[in-house]
């Protein structure tokens, strides 16, 4: 029971000087913020402000994935109506010979 209680008193004052450690490393940062700041040190720089903005360009990243996806299948557009057309029907004589092909396939089984 005695070696317990040596062992338990000695944890409570290891927490307390940790406890008490803390407590000066915080104050110690809140004075290096407030020394940087008043030497006019944009506060976007601390640490949380990056780290808020890195979350927030993690998120924008993942959500530009579909968009360029979407945009990718719009690269292919020629850049005026008349070449869209020209375009739009090479498509369409090819779509013509394929089902041709398919209808002769299809007539030879």
């Amino acid at each position: 029971m005695k070696l317990h209680k040596g062992q338990l008193e000695k944890e409570q004052k290891q927490t307390e000087f940790l406890n008490c450690k803390t407590s000066n490393y915080k104050e110690q940062i809140t004075a290096a913020k407030e020394q940087l700041t008043s030497r006019n040190m944009d506060p976007s720089l601390f640490h949380e402000s990056l780290l808020t903005l890195l979350q927030e360009l993690s998120k924008l990243t993942k959500d530009i994935v579909p968009l360029k996806a979407k945009l990718q299948s719009f690269q292919d557009i020629p850049p005026n109506l008349m070449l869209a057309r020209v375009k739009v029907e090479e498509a369409r004589r090819e779509l013509e010979a394929l089902e041709k092909e398919v209808e002769m396939d299809f007539s030879q089984l």
